[in-house]
């Protein structure tokens, strides 16, 4: 063969990295998703790219930015929900007197919400950020489970005073 010659002419290239589901075929591209390398049989060819068969089976992540803001949901739940809880200890103390009905169960309702809500948000956002190792998200779920905590234990040496 002579040292100049074209590629094409070269012969057959060398199996240098096959597929892990067609051993006998090369891999050609990587996912748009995690960047592993198939054959072009193994990929679905969506508007994102080229997906391979265990991306397929799991939701997109939405990456750090999704994550970020779905965490900085559950923060704003949990500052929500712990003004509420705020309110309802402290308009006792500066007033002397203890919130009646209605307002009592309107602000015991939105702290539960808020708690609640957070929690969800935080959720998402840790699934969202799955792979990435984003601190973030469980420090919104345990903190928004802790005021849930709080809350809920209020309200039972509430019920027995």
């Amino acid at each position: 063969m002579m040292p100049n010659a074209p590629a094409s002419q070269s012969g057959p290239e060398p199996l240098t990295s096959p597929c892990r589901n067609h051993p006998t075929v090369r891999n050609e591209e990587g996912c748009a998703r995690c960047y592993e390398t198939y054959c072009s049989v193994c990929f679905f060819d969506l508007d994102e790219g080229p997906v391979c068969p265990p991306c397929m089976m799991r939701p997109p992540a939405g990456g750090p930015k999704g994550a970020l803001l779905y965490s900085l949901g559950g923060f704003g739940c949990a500052f929500a929900a712990a003004a509420f809880l705020g309110t309802m200890v402290l308009y006792g103390v500066m007033t002397g007197e203890e919130l009646v009905d209605p307002w009592a169960t309107l602000i015991g309702m939105a702290t539960m919400l808020a708690c609640f809500g957070g929690i969800a948000l935080s959720f998402m956002g840790r699934d969202l950020s799955r792979g990435t190792g984003a601190t973030l998200p469980m420090v919104g779920i345990v903190a928004n489970l802790l005021l849930t905590l709080v809350f809920v234990l209020m309200s039972i040496i509430g019920s027995f005073m």
